[in-house]
């Protein structure tokens, strides 16, 4: 590294942590040289795994892996054959109570920051079609998935959950192959999710659907006070 470089950066005022930070498509040189104004660092990081890991060293803080992700693009939508029992449908109004539940798991699970109530965020996605539940053949939800707004073309599936005790019937692929032909049907030229590198068996799901991996990403978590 540049000696000049890291003089500047050891005449930083006092670290203001700034709550995350998120790389798009960075090269590592860029995210080595990034200065954040006021002084500012993340308190978190998340990007493609050598952009982050570039920064981290740029700044001489001490930082520990959260998570490690992977981008997948949708290739041919390749739905599970035999379709799992039961349908997929969008969600309703009615099924925010259950829903709330599921996505507040779902976020323990992933070391998302918790909500004291999910309903304005799931609302907005159940009123713009965007968020899909798989019903069981007696009617009862099973599993969810939603989808992003179609920014630039693209959109990005997320918040794929299967309740507890109905893990292993296929549900997730279902409901990710539903909301996933809703995303394309909505115009979105590319399709996009992200997958923890330590869940082999989601990772074998996405793959099996017509995913193809893209990039990993990390996300770290700075430890200094």
């Amino acid at each position: 590294m540049d000696r000049s470089r890291r003089r500047r950066r050891d005449r930083r005022p006092r670290r203001v942590p700034v709550r995350e930070l998120t790389f798009g498509v960075l090269p590592e040189e860029a995210a080595a040289a990034l200065v954040l104004p006021d002084g500012a660092e993340p308190a978190t990081l998340r990007g493609e795994t050598a952009a982050v890991e570039a920064y981290a060293a740029a700044t001489g803080l001490p930082w520990e892996p959260v998570m490690g992700i992977r981008l997948f693009r949708l290739g041919e939508l390749t739905p599970r054959d035999p379709a799992p029992a039961g349908r997929a449908r969008p969600a309703r109004a009615a099924d925010l109570p259950l829903l709330g539940e599921w996505t507040a798991d779902f976020a323990a699970v992933h070391g998302y920051p918790p909500r004291d109530d999910y309903t304005d965020w799931l609302t907005e996605r159940i009123t713009e079609d965007r968020l899909h539940v798989w019903e069981a053949p007696e009617g009862r939800p099973v599993a969810m998935a939603a989808r992003s707004r179609t920014v630039e073309g693209q959109s990005r599936v997320h918040l794929v959950y299967t309740a507890p005790a109905e893990r292993g019937r296929g549900y997730a692929a279902g409901v990710t192959a539903a909301v996933s032909r809703a995303a394309a049907d909505s115009g979105a030229a590319e399709v996009v999710l992200f997958t923890d590198l330590a869940n082999p068996t989601s990772n074998a799901l996405y793959r099996r659907l017509g995913y193809r991996p893209v990039a990993d990403h990390l996300g770290i978590r700075f430890t200094t006070g």
